[in-house]
């Protein structure tokens, strides 16, 4: 089974340069069999997606929702991860077997303020409690 593990679409992070779509077809060409969708997370980009919180996890969700709407037209598996910031830290972690739930539960758990948690913190200690 051939796996991408780490793809961006445009509409979640301001690096990628193909939609949702496009990604998901172009896997497929590639003879891939899945893809995950790992946009990247973090506050100072959630904080452009809109102005409610439920706006910016709808807009940081809208690639992966585009992507997974079309596995079946293009015979490939789409699953949800993230790419996840911490500010003030220059490192990003890769987050896999999530669902669209877990990221509302990030930022209304750490928001603004909570994504300057150590990385420890976000992975390890109580993020579901």
């Amino acid at each position: 089974m051939k796996i991408e593990m780490h793809v961006h679409t445009s509409e979640g992070s301001p690096c990628a340069q193909v939609d949702a779509e496009g990604i998901v077809r172009a896997y497929s060409e590639a003879g891939y069999d899945a893809i995950v969708i790992t946009n990247h997370f973090d506050a100072q980009l959630l904080n452009q997606f809109g102005a409610t919180d439920e706006e910016k996890i709808e807009r940081y969700l809208s690639g992966y929702r585009k992507a997974k709407a079309v596995e079946e037209k293009y015979g490939i598996k789409v699953m949800l991860g993230i790419e996840i910031g911490l500010i003030p830290y220059p490192e990003e972690y890769l987050i896999y077997g999530i669902f669209p739930g877990v990221t509302a539960i990030l930022w209304s758990r750490w928001g603004l303020a909570g994504l300057k948690q150590s990385s420890q913190s976000v992975i390890s200690e109580n993020w579901l409690n």
